[in-house]
């Protein structure tokens, strides 16, 4: 099994955990933790502080490429 399986395995399936900020303008704030957390208990995946980097540069990445886009609307 390739070594980033589980870190995929989670990512996705936390798509529709995104939380978004804002009143007029929405503001992408991030992955709920939580309910990933409970999604990877849910799969039978240990989140380790490596997989745990590895979502948050994900995350990271996602953000910045949804601002950029609403900026340019």
């Amino acid at each position: 099994m390739p070594i980033n399986y589980s870190t995929y395995k989670l990512w996705s399936r936390s798509q529709t955990q995104w939380q978004w900020s804002g009143g007029m303008v929405p503001v992408l704030a991030g992955i709920n933790y939580s309910s990933m957390l409970a999604i990877a208990k849910q799969l039978d995946i240990k989140v380790s502080p490596g997989m745990f980097l590895k979502i948050q540069a994900l995350e990271a990445y996602t953000i910045e490429k949804i601002r950029k886009k609403m900026e340019r609307k």
